[in-house]
């Protein structure tokens, strides 16, 4: 009876320990099953996040690249730039060899991709000439020790749109070693490439009209009388290398008997804020005197004020009055000098525009017009005036007192 109670007793025993690490075991389920859900959760927040994310985003896998280059180290390679000038084939198949885990909405937006999969079947498109070139940049970089890359680069949409834009690639930390997770933002500045490209059009075109007027012109900072600007006629009218007359203050070339007087015509063209016209002698580089007359306006861009002169050879001394110093303009105006009493209201108004560097369309848009009758109007004034050019047109605008 004793044993049996004993062997009882062992069994309840051994089935209570049984019970209680099946209890345990239980627990630690929960708490896996717990802390599961809330690493789910955690990833399912991130990957919002991820996917909010206005700025194009990826996250790539660059082990085989990584392996390659290690490779080659090991061959001895340390200029990968000379090695892959004459390997290129291997960028290609480096290229290949990229993992795209995953991209957000906006890469999908940016290359008009409906989903990740479209996005990676129409990779070959997206991807041209230029972008291997960069590509080839970002793997000499990397594997020369650098933890970052930015650059520029043109892609195409899957539509065969052209996109410009930013790149910044980098290895997440913890991958220094294996580079199998790399993230990269894109930024699509395909804008602001057409604004600098309209921008620098802009200011070809004023050069162009600038260079290409037929009167000798030339911009000088208000503030400090420095000559900033000059063009070729100006040069020939004053015998003198424009590279000599950049730099120099304007007063240098009147006669130094007339400094005083020369100094107070112009102070009194930058007071008046607006355009007005006087006669001057100037002085070229033989110490010849040369009487011109002279049109300015002063234009103010940001905080800093500019002096623009349009000089006209004088038909003689006779335009140039020595007994009142130039105070009377004794020869007859050219044809359409003073005609802008003679243009109408929306001559005018384009004759502004095109002065102030407007392009036809933002004249058309300022006035709510068409193009076409922007092209009309400045038709018009090409035959009134009697300019050849738009810079004649500039140079009437100025010279008549139109560009306030």
């Amino acid at each position: 009876m004793r044993l049996q109670n004993a062997e009882n007793s062992g069994d309840s025993s051994a089935f209570q320990e049984q019970r209680r690490r099946i209890r345990q075991l239980e627990n630690r389920i929960a708490e896996l099953t717990r802390a599961n859900k809330l690493l789910s959760v955690q990833d399912d927040l991130q990957r919002k996040r991820f996917n909010d994310v206005p700025v194009s985003l990826w996250e790539e896998d660059f082990s085989a690249i990584k392996q390659h280059t290690d490779a080659l180290k090991r061959q001895g390679i340390k200029d990968f730039r000379k090695y892959f000038s004459s390997h290129p084939e291997d960028i290609s198949m480096l290229a290949g060899k990229v993992k795209i885990r995953e991209v957000n909405q906006a890469t999908l937006d940016l290359y008009g991709a409906e989903n990740f999969k479209e996005l990676q079947k129409g990779l070959p498109r997206i991807f041209n000439k230029h972008s291997y070139e960069v590509f080839k940049e970002e793997v000499i970089a990397l594997a020369g020790g650098r933890r970052e890359f930015c650059s520029e680069a043109v892609n195409v949409s899957l539509t065969g749109e052209e996109k410009h834009i930013a790149i910044k690639v980098a290895i997440a930390p913890g991958h220094e070693n294996d580079w199998a997770v790399i993230w990269v933002a894109i930024l699509d500045i395909t804008d602001l490439k057409r604004e600098e490209r309209e921008e620098r059009q802009q200011q070809e075109k004023y050069r162009s009209f600038f260079q290409g007027a037929s009167e000798a012109m030339l911009v000088a900072d208000v503030a400090t009388g420095i000559i900033l600007e000059v063009n070729q006629k100006a040069g020939e009218l004053i015998d003198t290398p424009l590279e000599e007359i950049v730099g120099m203050h304007f007063t240098q070339f009147f006669p130094k008997q007339e400094n005083d007087r020369c100094r107070k015509l112009l102070q009194q063209h930058v007071d008046s804020g607006g355009s007005v016209s006087g006669d001057l002698c100037l002085q070229n580089r033989s110490e010849t005197k040369v009487p011109v007359s002279l049109s300015s306006s002063v234009q103010q861009i940001g905080e800093t004020k500019y002096f623009l002169g349009i000089f006209r050879k004088a038909a003689s001394e006779q335009g140039y009055d020595t007994a009142s110093h130039g105070q009377t303009d004794r020869r007859k105006p050219e044809p359409g000098a003073d005609s802008a009493h003679d243009l109408s209201q929306r001559e005018l108004q384009v004759l502004r525009g095109i002065a102030a560097g407007k392009t036809n369309k933002s004249i058309a848009e300022e006035h709510c017009i068409s193009i076409k009758t922007v092209q009309t109007y400045r038709a018009r004034l090409m035959k009134k005036i009697g300019a050849r050019n738009a810079a004649d047109l500039v140079c009437h605008a100025a010279r008549t007192g139109l560009v306030e």
